[in-house]
């Protein structure tokens, strides 16, 4: 889900991006644009495993207290990016990059 504030941040700024969760990947794109951004969100790179490791139901859930870090570092990332959003006025046009 965070992926996708980086993305929407990225495509508010025309920016292509790959199809990926790969935070550190986004946050390299994103730095291109605003390195204040990327340097506020470094930390939130972790969110990556949880994205795959816990993006569809079954056996291995998270529990309350692993996931609890994870929605703190969720909650950053939607600070920062919709901060950033609401003070640039000029939505963007840019769409994925296609896989090789």
């Amino acid at each position: 889900m965070r992926s996708r504030l980086r993305k929407r941040y990225l495509v508010h700024n025309n920016t292509a991006y790959p199809l990926t969760h790969d935070i550190r990947k986004l946050l390299e794109l994103c730095e291109r644009i605003d390195n204040r951004l990327a340097a506020a969100l470094i930390h939130t790179v972790g969110l990556t495993q949880f994205a795959v490791r816990f993006r569809y139901p079954g056996e291995d859930q998270p529990t309350r207290q692993e996931a609890l870090p994870w929605l703190d570092l969720a909650r950053l990332v939607y600070l920062e990016v919709t901060r950033r959003l609401t003070e640039s006025k000029t939505p963007g046009t840019a769409t994925p990059i296609p896989p090789a």
